[in-house]
């Protein structure tokens, strides 16, 4: 495959004790750095995320201002390329550009996430792996996630 294309996602749902207020999200063009702040009842939260090209690696943070606080599933998915692509010219559906196998799941012993790529035509494959590091609370990994409760802070890499 001789394109840059996006590897894969990855997503956080994250639980928040009622409608969240305060939202925003800033992103620093020196650092690269996007951090996102809101409050979540009598708590500030706050989610900071950088990725390092050179490095090959995403970091990722979540706080909250008071312990326990924090509760989220992360995992890492397939980039949803025919959805991104949509019609063509007059109409026509897109071909898709990166015919490409996903398989997602825990890996090794504790908080481990893997994704690996396959392109159809054999010509290539790659692959993510994301630890979660949990600060207080608890942690639970299942198909292909990690789930977080009560905790004060996660971060993953």
């Amino acid at each position: 495959m001789s394109s840059f294309h996006p590897a894969f996602d990855l997503c956080l749902d994250t639980t928040c004790d009622g409608p969240f207020a305060e939202y925003s999200r800033r992103l620093n063009f020196e650092t690269g750095e996007v951090a996102v702040v809101w409050r979540d009842g009598g708590a500030d939260m706050r989610r900071r995320l950088f990725v390092s090209r050179a490095d090959d690696v995403i970091a990722l943070v979540v706080q909250g201002s008071q312990p326990g606080r924090v509760a989220t599933r992360i995992r890492l998915e397939p980039h949803p390329f025919l959805q991104k692509l949509g019609m063509g010219f007059l109409g026509t559906p897109c071909p898709n550009p990166f015919p490409i196998e996903f398989a997602v799941e825990n890996a090794g012993e504790g908080p481990w996430i893997a994704i690996r790529a396959k392109y159809i035509d054999g010509s290539g494959e790659y692959g993510g792996l994301a630890k979660v590091i949990v600060r207080g609370g608890r942690c639970e990994t299942s198909n292909g996630s990690v789930g977080v409760r009560n905790a004060d802070s996660i971060s993953s890499l």
